[in-house]
């Protein structure tokens, strides 16, 4: 997966415009057949379309337009409609005013081959910059070395991911159990584990889907705020 923003907020109707350009552009040099999705939260927060195009035209986009210039059809999609909706032509996906939560959401949908995020206030895509460090567009940020765990931490994940099924996450038990026993290892020998950079980490390293990533996250933060949760070894792990 390829990813890209804009450092950008509020009502920064260039970066929608751009954003586009930079969909068709990408489309146009591809053999593959791509499909561009305008995401938005609902269907009332698509108001930095009908101040570049005209709303006739953005009527359109609910059902798919497509302009001369441009190989692939444009398409708007809401939360709600993303959910149910499927298709077996790749897709770039442009998120509107969304935070990281709702970009992450979109490393899970297997079509997805492109996201171009444009956030709504300055901070908003903070989280999803830092773990999976996209590229910004306009030139204006240079991104960061990506963030790696510790070896020791880098063992124990790439150990955990042979050891569980990644297609299907942390449902079965057992893998949800030996998940918590790593977490609870990596707090009872005091190993250094921060969660949004294992977050990332196993997003972009091992594949795991971003939800599964996150709850194996949400665990370390969890444990380290002094909270409790059932399962786990207590004991495991200490001789590996």
């Amino acid at each position: 997966m390829e990813r890209y923003y804009i450092e950008t907020s509020g009502n920064d109707d260039k970066a929608y415009r751009e954003a586009i350009n930079f969909a068709c552009n990408y489309a146009n040099e591809k053999d593959e057949k791509y499909e561009i999705i305008l995401y938005a939260i609902s269907k009332n927060n698509v108001g930095w379309l009908n101040r570049i195009y005209d709303r006739d035209t953005v009527k359109l986009f609910f059902n798919g337009h497509q302009f001369p210039d441009c190989k692939s059809k444009i398409k708007i999609e809401t939360r709600k409609t993303l959910k149910r909706y499927h298709s077996s032509i790749n897709r770039i996906i442009i998120g509107m005013g969304m935070g990281s939560e709702d970009i992450m959401i979109l490393e899970d949908i297997m079509e997805v081959k492109v996201i171009i995020a444009i956030p709504w206030l300055e901070k908003d895509l903070d989280k999803w910059i830092k773990t999976l460090q996209p590229i910004e567009i306009r030139g204006n940020s240079t991104p960061d070395p990506f963030d790696e765990p510790s070896c020791i931490v880098k063992v124990a994940l790439s150990e955990l991911t042979e050891r569980i099924n990644i297609s299907s996450g942390l449902t079965h038990h057992m893998d949800e159990n030996l998940a918590k026993t790593f977490v609870r290892t990596f707090h009872k020998y005091n190993v250094s584990a921060e969660p949004d950079m294992i977050e990332g980490y196993l997003i972009k390293v091992h594949k795991w889907y971003a939800k599964d990533a996150n709850s194996f996250a949400e665990l370390i933060r969890k444990i380290q705020a002094g909270k409790r949760f059932k399962g786990g070894d207590k004991t495991g792990l200490q001789y590996n």
